[in-house]
């Protein structure tokens, strides 16, 4: 079945008639030659005729060929060629811009002298117009106002390079100043070892001569309180302690008899100068004082008057009774050169007791020159911090001081100081600094640990010796008295 199609004619027709309409009352100048014109041509009962239509057309053509003459006509575009155009950038020249405009001929009328007045007077003109010669120059103005932009944006973007580097070569700078600049702490390490190696090495200097000092008493050398054996050593010995270190008072002494004690032994008056016993007194020769004035360099000097107290107290710690020594001849005999070897046998097991008081010696001797001139002066201040006085810290450094001293005040005294553990509130790079320098300082400590033990592990060697020596010699006996039988 077809469906009946949409009947939209009708209303196409009101449209087009409304249409129409509206036009038709912007055209026409009359309302009645409108509605004439309406109803004649959209109402089919139209009561006119159909020259009368026709007269109302021909009224309407008249109409706007009036309107036409009043206003005028436009002429065809005009044209604009580029004349001159002078683009030569000297230094004494200009550089105009010329432009010629070729326009058809202008309208009629109303709407030629319009077209007149805006091509010539308003626009186009070079010499009256008014917006060409303004859009140039406002046109030459933003040219150049955007390349002064382009300028400033250009200086803004040196600027921001500029800063960005000098904010670069800033942080650099800081972070030089932060790594390379030392504190006053790490300062102070510096400074206070620097006399440390020769301190130490005229130390060793100081324990080989009390090595060799206490062998030549052993071995009887001449020149030697024992070059005649015991007696001789005895009677050294003896005459030393009545004139350097007797004690009137010791000895049961009784004050209503003066010849009880060693009143008739001691040579002098009572002694005040502190030197009574120092050849017994171990703690207060050796063990108190930091430095003792022991200088092999300057033998009996000033800084040589503690090596008699040091020598005689070894003479009664080690070996007090020296061998007796015999004489051989070229022709030596089995037994006498059998006692020979025994006795110094004896002598080398003395010589290894002896060695770690010699190596005490030597850590107390006297520093060397420069730790007077480049050390003591530092030290004091860091004493003189923790509370001594100047005369407390002389006594406690001593003169030169010695490497034991150095070792003490930088491996204790300057960490008993707070401000040491303030100045660790400091750059990294200081911190980092300060801990490889108590490394080094640590090590030196162990270092000096391992020698001691090396010593005392050679002390207990020999004591084991000594004590299977005799076990040893029976079994060599045994062994021998069988071979005869057999």
């Amino acid at each position: 079945m077809m469906k009946k199609p949409f009947i939209a004619l009708p209303l196409l027709r009101a449209f087009f008639c409304v249409t129409l309409f509206v036009t038709a009352t912007l055209i026409m100048t009359s309302p009645r030659t409108a509605y004439a014109f309406c109803v004649c041509c959209c109402n089919p009962a139209c009561p006119c005729s159909i020259n009368e239509a026709i007269d109302n057309n021909q009224n309407l053509v008249d109409n706007h060929q009036d309107t036409r003459d009043h206003f005028g006509a436009a002429a065809h575009p005009f044209t604009m060629d580029l004349l001159v155009l002078y683009a030569i950038y000297t230094f004494n020249a200009a550089s105009p811009i010329g432009i010629d405009i070729r326009g058809n001929e202008q309208g009629d009328g109303r709407i030629g002298d319009h077209q007149v007045f805006i091509w010539e007077k308003i626009w186009f003109n070079n010499d009256t117009g008014l917006f060409l010669p303004i859009w140039m120059y406002m046109a030459e103005q933003f040219t150049t106002t955007m390349m002064w932009h382009t300028e400033t944006i250009g200086k803004f973007l040196d600027a921001k390079i500029q800063l960005e580097t000098q904010d670069v070569f800033r942080r650099r700078m800081a972070e030089t100043h932060k790594r390379y600049q030392p504190s006053v702490g790490m300062c102070t390490i510096g400074t206070n070892v620097r006399s440390l190696a020769a301190s130490e090495r005229k130390g060793e200097l100081s324990a080989h001569a009390m090595n060799m000092r206490l062998m030549d008493r052993q071995l009887g050398t001449e020149g030697g309180s024992a070059v005649m054996g015991p007696v001789s050593d005895q009677l050294g010995r003896i005459s030393y302690f009545r004139k350097r270190v007797c004690d009137r008072f010791d000895n049961n002494r009784h004050d209503d008899n003066p010849n009880t004690g060693f009143g008739n032994i001691c040579d002098t008056a009572p002694r005040t100068d502190g030197t009574i016993n120092m050849d017994v007194d171990f703690t207060r020769l050796m063990m108190n004082p930091r430095t003792l004035n022991i200088d092999p360099t300057n033998i009996g000097g000033a800084q040589d008057n503690q090596s008699d107290k040091v020598f005689a107290l070894a003479a009664n710690l080690y070996g007090n009774k020296v061998p007796s020594l015999i004489q051989i001849g070229s022709d030596v005999q089995v037994a006498a050169a059998n006692r020979l070897l025994d006795l110094r046998s004896v002598i080398a097991a003395r010589s290894v007791a002896q060695t770690p008081y010699n190596a005490l010696v030597g850590l107390k001797a006297r520093g060397s020159a420069q730790s007077n001139t480049d050390t003591l002066q530092y030290m004091s201040l860091l004493l003189e911090e923790l509370g001594m006085t100047a005369t407390e810290v002389s006594a406690f450094l001593g003169e030169n001081p010695s490497y034991y001293a150095q070792m003490e005040v930088m491996a204790k005294k300057m960490y008993q100081n707070p401000d040491f553990y303030r100045e660790l509130y400091d750059k990294p790079e200081n911190v980092k600094r300060k801990s490889v320098a108590m490394s080094a300082i640590a090590a030196m400590l162990d270092r000096e640990i391992f020698e001691s033990s090396i010593r005392a592990e050679a002390m207990l060697s020999q004591l084991l010796e000594m004590k299977v020596i005799i076990r040893q010699e029976g079994l060599d006996g045994g062994v021998a008295s069988k071979s005869v039988r057999d």
